[in-house]
């Protein structure tokens, strides 16, 4: 069914003298919205996509607002949230940039020219929508189920935002009719979400308020944002630049700093450097070893609370990324680990969870060198297995249960690397040890390693 026949249906192409207000509702909002995304999507129509659009944007002009936005009624059982997304996409898309396979390459002046056109159009229907949306704003009473049209704003606004960013501003791609459209679209987008200016639009009204729309916003925006980083940061050595600068803040005393660069380091150096796994053989120390060499030094000579938590938070992402080259630092790693499980940093025990998490990773990724390093991690895991079963600390009991099974999970892992030695060590010690968890835990390891 072509679009003028479902606008005649419905009573709004200004052809019918005497429309008859029963056929008015004859199809449902989402078959006429999806029949307007086909044909703008369609390679070819019996009408141009401009007259398309002019006939959408008619639709949202004079549509009772009850069959627009209502999900009772012929919209009973469809996903209107989806529905109007799916269809606000669709519009985006249409005035949407080309895309270029490569970082250098530029539009041409055909595709520039012809763009502004489109956003204007675009912008007259999605103005119409966002129009009648802030007109209709309240929970239509037609039955229980309605949903209220705010929801339908919030979903909406985010993609109709940045549309509007992308042809406000003077760039090659729009002209003074497009920027001026996309402003008035803007405008009236903070007025029917009910703010007063852009900010409370992106942000929410207050401190308190989740209401604003910048996280959806960047949802829409990581994937294309993905597509860049890595080639503009290798352009003109910014990467080297950015790596120099953060590596030279690694030695900062102070927790909050270490905690925003140690990330921003794992991932820059996913752009500087391949895969250790794939590094070729034989394989050379690189910028992974550089950054976890002096972490780990710094781990082992930290004493304050804070920054051990910042690091030992910081450790299990990189032995992932290193995988089987985190032999190279075993013996750091080990004294490591063996001294932060010794130490008690408060009621949730963060640094100890993190801990047991690196050792976890450890041994899986370097279990062909765990067996000359078993008796240390035996007796430090049977260690923490006694301070945490003997200690008076306030430390909640479901804390202390997620560190012994941590910790349990550990001996296990050692036991897949080391066949029957783990077996003998545990054996003396449920002979002399008189606490009843530990036994407990030694118990349940030797069930599972049977």
């Amino acid at each position: 069914m072509d679009l003028p026949e479902i606008v005649n249906r419905l009573q709004l192409s200004g052809e019918t003298e005497d429309p008859s207000p029963s056929l008015l509702p004859g199809l449902p909002v989402a078959t006429v919205l999806s029949q307007i995304q086909e044909l703008l999507q369609a390679g070819k129509t019996t009408k141009t996509k401009e007259d398309v659009l002019q006939e959408a944007m008619r639709l949202f002009e004079t549509a009772d607002s009850h069959w627009l936005f209502s999900s009772c009624c012929h919209s009973e059982g469809s996903d209107l949230g989806k529905v109007y997304v799916d269809f606000t996409g669709a519009l985006v898309q249409y005035a949407a940039l080309p895309h270029c396979e490569t970082d250098s390459e530029e539009l041409s002046e055909s595709w520039c020219s012809l763009i502004p056109g489109k956003a204007c159009t675009v912008a007259g229907v999605l103005l119409q929508l966002v129009r009648r949306l802030g007109a209709a704003n309240v929970v239509l009473p037609c039955s229980n189920t309605a949903a209220p049209v705010r929801s339908l704003v919030h979903k909406l606004l985010p993609p109709v935002f940045v549309f509007c960013a992308a042809h406000m501003q003077g760039l090659p791609w729009t002209d003074m009719q497009s920027e001026l459209a996309s402003r008035e679209l803007l405008a009236a987008s903070v007025q029917t979400a009910g703010c007063e200016t852009l900010t409370e639009l992106l942000c929410g009204k207050s401190s308190d308020d989740d209401e604003g729309i910048l996280g959806a916003v960047l949802e829409l925006l990581k994937p294309e944002m993905k597509k860049w980083p890595a080639a503009a940061l290798r352009q003109f050595n910014r990467a080297h630049v950015l790596y120099h600068a953060l590596f030279n803040h690694l030695y900062t005393p102070e927790a909050h700093l270490i905690q925003a660069v140690l990330p921003c380091l794992l991932d820059l150096l996913s752009v500087l450097e391949k895969p250790p796994q794939k590094a070729g053989d034989p394989r050379k120390a690189t910028r992974y070893d550089e950054v976890l060499r002096l972490v780990l030094t710094h781990m082992e000579m930290e004493h304050k609370i804070p920054l051990r938590r910042v690091y030992a938070r910081n450790i299990p992402p990189f032995i992932e990324r290193l995988g089987i080259v985190i032999v190279r630092h075993l013996k750091r790693m080990e004294r490591v680990i063996v001294g932060y499980l010794e130490v008690y940093d408060g009621p949730e025990e963060v640094t100890r969870l993190y801990t047991l998490q690196a050792l976890e990773n450890t041994i899986q990724h370097a279990w062909p060198r765990m067996a000359s390093r078993l008796d240390v991690l035996v007796k430090s895991l049977l260690k923490l297995f006694y301070d945490v079963s003997t200690d008076c600390s306030p430390t909640p009991q479901a804390v202390r249960e997620d560190l012994l099974q941590r910790a349990v999970y550990c001996l296990i892992l050692l036991h897949c690397c080391c066949d029957h030695e783990l077996q003998a060590a545990l054996g003396g010690v449920r002979r002399t040890c008189p606490v009843t968890r530990v036994l407990e835990c030694i118990e349940k390891v030797q069930q599972d390693i049977q």
